[in-house]
């Protein structure tokens, strides 16, 4: 079964894309925090992350950070309010694989984006 991390403060966010993911047969393990995360990360092998840009405390964008400098490449989706090109070049540019949802965004959009990512990191290794 294909487990899937989603990583967000809001907990109503995290609730509705937890049973969305699970309804599309999905395990999914939930993180109110990137540093939470980051714990269960440690003893933990997701295959695919969903990540909300804005966090408190560490940001998306330094959990992205983190993870590559961990050397860690791990297929995410990147939710987010706002609409930036930079922030896509600067990733895609590092050779992860990451698709970005701009809120809001509906369930075929969010399955397809997880199984983008899962292929072609799949296609990649």
């Amino acid at each position: 079964m294909v487990q899937i991390a989603v990583v967000d403060d809001d907990p109503s966010v995290r609730t509705g894309l937890s049973r969305l993911l699970c309804a599309f047969g999905f395990e999914v393990n939930s993180f109110a925090s990137a540093e939470e995360f980051l714990v269960y990360l440690a003893s933990n092998g997701p295959d695919c992350l969903i990540l909300d840009r804005q966090l408190g405390g560490m940001s998306g964008d330094e959990l992205m950070a983190e993870l590559t400098t961990r050397g860690t490449e791990l297929p995410t989706v990147v939710i987010s309010a706002t609409e930036e090109r930079a922030y896509d070049q600067r990733h895609l540019s590092d050779g992860r694989i990451v698709v970005r949802l701009r809120k809001p965004f509906g369930a075929a959009a969010l399955l397809d984006a997880v199984q983008l990512v899962i292929r072609q990191h799949q296609q990649a290794t």
